[in-house]
């Protein structure tokens, strides 16, 4: 899992980073996280893709912040560009969800309190 990255463990921060045409078979066609506490501040997500879940980002665990971040033509079965598992806390402030015609799928949860 993870096309260019697997995060397990506490307090990752992933900044000023772009993930461009990243693959994965699975989970989080660019990254994967399965910790606590983890940032990711200004970076963009163009053309990921999980065969499954997460075209960018597949997030497992507690407490993703996620800010001042770009996604662009991600594609998964769930999650177009993030899918979220457990009772997560996503914070979350982007600047901008690309292509805009498919916005019920660019975040996907199964845990149905969370949105």
């Amino acid at each position: 899992g993870g096309g260019s990255m697997y995060i397990a463990g506490d307090n990752a921060t992933i900044r000023n980073s772009t993930f461009e045409f990243e693959k994965s078979a699975g989970y989080g066609g660019a990254i994967w996280f399965y910790n606590h506490n983890v940032k990711i501040d200004n970076c963009t997500f163009k053309s990921c893709n999980a065969n499954r879940y997460g075209g960018a980002i597949y997030a497992n665990y507690e407490n993703a912040t996620i800010t001042n971040c770009n996604f662009e033509n991600n594609t998964a079965n769930f999650g177009g560009s993030i899918y979220v598992v457990f009772q997560i806390t996503l914070d979350i402030s982007l600047q901008s969800f690309l292509p805009l015609f498919n916005v019920l799928f660019l975040i996907y949860t199964n845990h149905p309190s969370l949105l």
